[in-house]
């Protein structure tokens, strides 16, 4: 496992010689993804949202799960992660003064938003219905304004029992979209669910006898693209959600460091702000391995900055003959981008 500075509690602490991640204790990471799905489904399978004179509402199923949810452990502390986007099938009637049936109606509520760094009240849930008169858009509206709060409290239900550990660990590693239901499964893996971060899969090969991964993620930001490149290349902005010492910078052909030297490396191209190049290592990894991290920055709606990061090239074990790829993904999700976010309010898109 990768070192970080003492300040960092995500990270194996350096006075470890061996750097020996014993029993887990520096961490552990366990993927609870399926037990998400099929508990989201548990909670809004024929769960009434609206119940009023005029009209009764109920989510029938989970049409659409994107995304994964894990447990990590560290330092004998259990942390929830998730980034979810789900989408709910209902269905419902509306009733006149004499209580007879004027307008049945069905349609989709997605909660686009749903990740480990957003209470339940700040989930947004959006509303749609598959008729178009004015009695179905009196209903959607009684689902949108009433059946809000009842979504919030289910999924609240189902972030405290993930936090508590309740469900059980799965078994077979989930895909980077997540078990999407059929009609995803054909465009998961090119197309990733927008949302906030997308982790969209990762490669391996053998290289002179040794393997070497490719960790490839999308992730969208409400800002500028200059703002992201700025926050990958200025020493002041990096210091700011890093929270500790670095030589970062915007010029060709400088080396730099991250992390208080937990991370070094060199920049082979800049080009601002859209895109950065860069030799990348931990420093605990075998003397000269360097893996090559490609970012491209974009911007493809208003106010809405897509990053696409790739690095090829990880090791699988450092020089202790701890693994890295899962540390390395890590990193970039918790103490990079995920930090960037919630240092400078740059919200997922």
């Amino acid at each position: 496992m990768a070192t970080f500075d003492k300040a960092d509690p995500r990270w194996i602490v350096k006075d470890r010689a061996d750097g020996t991640n014993v029993n887990g204790w520096h961490w552990s990471e366990k993927n609870y993804t399926s037990w998400s799905k099929k508990r989201i489904n548990e909670l809004f399978t024929d769960a009434e949202v609206v119940s009023n004179a005029l009209a009764i509402c109920k989510t029938t199923k989970l049409s659409s799960f994107v995304g994964e949810a894990y447990l990590n452990t560290r330092k004998g502390k259990v942390i929830p992660g998730y980034d979810l986007v789900i989408k709910l099938a209902w269905e419902g009637v509306l009733r006149d003064g004499s209580g007879n049936v004027v307008v049945k109606g069905s349609g989709e509520i997605e909660v686009p938003n749903l990740a480990d760094e957003n209470d339940s009240d700040d989930l947004e849930v959006r509303v749609s219905c598959n008729e178009e008169s004015n009695g179905h858009h009196q209903l959607k509206e009684m689902v949108r304004r009433e059946g809000k709060k009842v979504v919030q409290e289910k999924l609240h239900t189902f972030m405290e029992e993930l936090k508590q550990g309740k469900g059980s660990e799965d078994k077979e590693p989930s895909s980077a979209t997540t078990t999407p239901q059929p009609q995803a499964a054909s465009t998961s893996s090119s197309t990733p669910a927008k949302s906030k971060s997308t982790s969209r899969g990762d490669d391996e090969k053998v290289v002179g006898g040794k393997k070497v991964f490719t960790i490839t993620m999308k992730h969208k930001f409400r800002c500028r693209p200059a703002d992201i490149f700025e926050c990958l290349t200025n020493p002041m902005r990096v210091m700011a959600y890093s929270r500790s010492p670095n030589t970062v910078t915007p010029e060709n052909g400088r080396e730099f460091m991250l992390f208080d030297g937990a991370v070094v490396g060199k920049n082979l191209e800049v080009v601002p702000p859209v895109k950065l190049v860069q030799q990348w290592r931990f420093s605990a990894w075998e003397e000269g391995v360097f893996s090559r991290v490609t970012i491209d920055i974009s911007s493809d709606e208003e106010g809405v900055t897509i990053v696409n990061m790739k690095q090829a090239g990880i090791p699988e074990v450092d020089k202790f003959g701890n693994t890295v790829k899962d540390t390395v993904k890590e990193g970039w999700r918790q103490r990079i981008f995920g930090a960037i976010r919630n240092t400078f309010g740059y919200g997922g898109a």
